[in-house]
């Protein structure tokens, strides 16, 4: 079975974060304890049910654990527990635990405390929005080298595809994004 989100493979990891900034500092990520927190490296992956068509699994990377809803917050737990992961207007996702209740996950903007609701509406102190960030994807050129045109390397254009050195425009050369001309 193979799952995507927004045309990654299942193999994809992310980060987690919420969209809104909470407290007016920075948005807050999901950890390995399934706490909203400044900053973290934890990645989750989000793998298809074994049951249900159109469900998934929100998973540790490289772990058995789980993202659950516990009560009214969010937990972790080594038994699999089903999502839906919808995709919203912008650059933001919609998490909704069908394991209990159905419900979507929020987090409260002024604490950074979970709950869970019934809709998307979100309001001006709890948000249903939250950020995938995909981990070794490329996302654009960072930086354009002088010797990108050296014949050595082989030559990737962004989807990751070998292609001849003839290609103009954005490439990965040597593991770099670079600009050839």
């Amino acid at each position: 079975t193979v799952c995507t989100v927004d045309g990654q493979p299942n193999t994809t990891t992310y980060t987690i974060s919420s969209y809104e900034k909470i407290n007016n500092a920075s948005p807050k990520m999901i950890d390995a304890n399934a706490k909203a927190v400044d900053n973290t490296d934890y990645e989750w992956r989000i793998t298809p049910s074994t049951t249900t068509v159109g469900e998934v699994y929100i998973q540790g990377k490289n772990e058995e654990k789980y993202l659950y809803r516990s009560g009214a917050t969010l937990a972790v737990t080594n038994t699999p527990k089903a999502w839906t992961v919808t995709k919203g207007e912008g650059e933001y996702w919609y998490l909704r635990g069908v394991h209990n209740q159905g419900s979507y996950l929020v987090i409260n903007t002024s604490t950074g405390a979970f709950n869970y609701w019934k809709n998307t509406t979100g309001s001006s102190t709890w948000s249903t929005k939250f950020v995938l960030n995909a981990k070794g994807m490329v996302t654009g050129i960072d930086a354009v080298k002088a010797d990108a045109n050296s014949s050595s390397a082989p030559v990737y254009n962004l989807k990751g595809i070998r292609t001849n050195r003839t290609e103009r425009g954005p490439v990965i050369v040597n593991g770099q994004k670079r600009l050839l001309k």
